[in-house]
């Protein structure tokens, strides 16, 4: 009974049957017409229930479940149509908004459909090199000290800082005050250090020479003394590493092009008739 519940089947008729409730309520039952109403289901319609019921299940359909699903396409076609006969589709926001979707799609299928090239690959990257980099990246170690634990605490960390400068500590993270965070950070990036530490640390550790205890500087913890081992400087990321993104953008920007040459071609076809306000707000400025 859980699987029934949970089948597309199921939920199939379960829509049907809803929608079917509100055409009723909303418009009022409609006698039959005298004109022909037919639904056709064809081989292409079993082809693509199948396909539907073989992403889903990842399976083919038995006779029966076949059967289930040609009555539930049976039943959204006659639910369709009869929408359709009582003009539910007429000034209806949902469906306005729907069919502009659709019609976004299909501008954006009018391109060429060309495989994307290698000779289109690295041109792009050439002309965008500057946008596709890999970031700075350092490695750091670090005391920390807590503001729960030192009423002074700047004072505090700098005592410990002259310490350390002054004074052969055999174990200096024994300096800081417990922590869950690490004593050591290799190879991170800004952006990691953002979500660990907080703006300020991620931007000013940056800043620091290496080689040296540095600080204090302030994190969304508290204070903290750094001693930077390793700075990566910001580089050009390598085009194989690079090559998915650029191949989404290609294609992105192909849809869009072809997108905007279909409106076009589209708008030369229709009068626009701006009225009131509107014929205002449009108007050229003189």
């Amino acid at each position: 009974m859980k699987q029934l519940f949970s089948s597309p089947i199921f939920h199939i008729l379960a829509f049907g049957a809803l929608l079917a409730i509100v055409l009723i309520v909303t418009v009022g039952p409609k006698l039959p017409s005298s004109k022909d109403k037919q639904v056709l289901i064809a081989d292409d319609d079993v082809a693509h229930l199948l396909v539907m019921w073989q992403k889903t299940w990842q399976r083919p359909p038995t006779r029966e479940e076949l059967r289930g699903a040609l009555n539930g396409y049976v039943q959204d076609e006659i639910l369709y149509q009869e929408a359709i006969n009582r003009n539910l589709d007429y000034n209806n926001a949902m469906v306005r908004q729907a069919l502009i979707v659709q019609m976004n799609m299909l501008a954006e299928t009018q391109g060429s459909g060309d495989k994307i090239t290698e000779e289109s690959i690295q041109a792009y990257y050439a002309l965008r090199k500057d946008q596709f980099v890999l970031p700075a990246r350092i490695s750091f170690a670090q005391l920390y000290f807590s503001p729960d634990k030192h009423p002074a605490l700047e004072s505090h960390v700098n005592e410990v800082l002259t310490r350390i400068s002054q004074e052969e500590i055999q174990d200096i993270h024994e300096l800081g005050d417990p922590t869950m965070l690490n004593s050591e950070y290799k190879d991170y990036a800004a952006n990691d250090l953002l979500k660990i530490f907080g703006e300020n640390f991620a931007e000013e550790v940056f800043t620091i020479n290496p080689g040296e205890w540095t600080g204090p500087i302030a994190s969304a913890y508290g204070l903290h003394l750094v001693k930077v081992q390793e700075v990566t400087a910001e580089a050009p990321a390598p085009i194989d590493l690079v090559r998915n993104e650029i191949m989404r953008e290609i294609e992105y920007e192909e849809k869009e092009a072809a997108r905007e040459q279909f409106f076009t071609e589209l708008i030369r076809q229709y009068d626009i008739v701006y009225e009131g306000t509107a014929k205002e707000v449009m108007k050229d400025d003189e």
